[in-house]
């Protein structure tokens, strides 16, 4: 388990996790961030917390199903969701969440959704989520630090701070620390490890 951070900015996106992966036995530091982008187009990011193995397995299934340059909405939402339900259905005992970040060519087809511990369903994240081990220390910061109107910038230097609160103070989060944004106007998305 991890922490997994998204923000919902009136301007962008800001998803940032800490690196730690263990199986019990061994530590290891991963990205748990994987990011899938079209020229100019579209893009599609995932931030999870859970089981490495099955995150890794996870983002390269939706990498293989996932292509185009053409954006359709309705399509890459549909192909999640059939990737989530087979997920659940294959592996019910699985303890995974995720954030997936969404950009189109317009600045309406910004999303940021979740999907919980053991559900199978796909919810809009209005302002902020945190997901794993460490989600209720982030939540709590959140709660008293975020504001409204606060932009990418601002939000990804909340988020490292925050994650990086959950790093010093939970149990199986650790450095190093992973940022992914994407800002209205740009065409590309920004990433950052420290």
């Amino acid at each position: 388990m991890t922490v997994a951070l998204g923000f919902n900015c009136p301007d962008g996106i800001v998803l940032c996790t800490d690196s730690m992966d263990t199986d019990g036995v061994s530590k290891n530091k991963v990205n748990k961030i994987w990011c899938y982008e079209t020229q100019d187009q579209w893009g599609l990011s995932i931030a999870s917390a859970g089981e490495s193995d099955f995150i890794e397995s996870f983002t390269q299934n939706v990498g293989e199903l996932i292509t185009g340059e053409h954006f359709d909405k309705d399509w890459i939402m549909a192909t999640l969701r059939t990737a989530i339900n087979a997920a659940r259905t294959s592996y019910p005992d699985l303890r995974w969440s995720a954030l997936f970040g969404l950009f189109g060519p317009t600045p309406m087809d910004r999303n940021l959704l979740r999907v919980s511990e053991f559900s199978k369903h796909i919810a809009p994240v209005r302002r902020y989520e945190a997901l794993g081990i460490g989600s209720s220390l982030a939540k709590f910061l959140c709660s008293q630090m975020y504001t409204l109107f606060m932009n990418v910038e601002e939000a990804a230097e909340l988020a490292v701070f925050i994650v990086l609160q959950c790093i010093n103070h939970i149990d199986g989060c650790e450095l190093p620390i992973s940022l992914l944004s994407w800002k209205i106007g740009q065409n590309r998305m920004g990433t950052l490890s420290s």
